[in-house]
């Protein structure tokens, strides 16, 4: 088979996105078929050299609107070149232009832009209203991460019911049997993710400040590189 995958997410500095993006690859390219990966810009992470492995770029500047027309133009276009029988976005949207003849599949992560729009940037929101649903309606498979992100795509596009496939993500092996750098207890609490207002992180001091004097807590830990927003975590 050969399929396309939307590497956009692999040509800027991974964030959870990218990683996930990049973990799958890792294990799908080497369990066979033919790879195409496209993207508007150069990738910014290295990949094995596999015979079976083809990497399409343009030079476009990442969030402008050249973006927005390498994915929906360039890409369908390519996917015709290249022959392809399968379309993988992991990352919410496909490329609406898309042949018919070539099957499609969308990781939707969670539809934060129809429940707190205002976590989002202005411009990563309109791109999730321009795209998001159109996506869904085209698929046909619909990967959602949790039991809840399918919950809340059957209560939002009813008509996707059928077509949505649970896949949860798991830890990279690396990383599960990794140590921590830092010098830490035998049991904390984790939270992984960027610093932005999307995640929640003021309320999860609070509620964490309620408990702070019990003895039984353990402490917490927060990883997670700087986003947008001004996350004053600290104070």
């Amino acid at each position: 088979m050969r399929i396309a995958v939307d590497a956009r997410p692999l040509a800027a500095p991974l964030t959870g996105i990218g990683r996930y993006t990049r973990a799958l690859l890792d294990a799908m390219v080497a369990s066979g078929h033919q790879w195409f990966l496209y993207s508007d810009r150069p990738l910014q992470v290295s990949l094995p050299e596999n015979p079976r492995l083809w990497v399409r770029h343009g030079d476009a500047v990442g969030g402008t609107p050249g973006s927005l027309r390498w994915a929906q133009w360039q890409y369908a276009r390519w996917a015709v070149q290249d022959v392809v029988d399968l379309f993988w976005s992991p990352r919410h949207h496909l490329p609406l232009r898309l042949n018919k003849r070539i099957a499609s599949v969308v990781t939707i992560h969670d539809l934060v832009w129809r429940q707190f729009p205002e976590t989002m940037r202005p411009k990563n929101l309109w791109l999730e209203r321009a795209l998001m649903g159109p996506s869904i309606r085209m698929a046909d498979r619909v990967i959602c991460v949790s039991r809840f992100t399918a919950s809340e795509v059957s209560r939002y596009y009813p008509n996707a019911v059928g077509r949505c496939q649970v896949i949860h993500e798991a830890a990279d092996e690396d990383i599960a049997v990794s140590r921590p750098a830092m010098d830490l207890p035998p049991e904390y609490l984790l939270f992984v993710g960027t610093l932005e207002p999307r995640k929640n992180l003021p309320r999860l001091l609070r509620a964490y400040a309620r408990l702070r004097d019990d003895a039984a807590i353990p402490p917490l830990v927060i990883v997670g590189g700087g986003g947008w927003g001004g996350e004053d975590l600290p104070a």
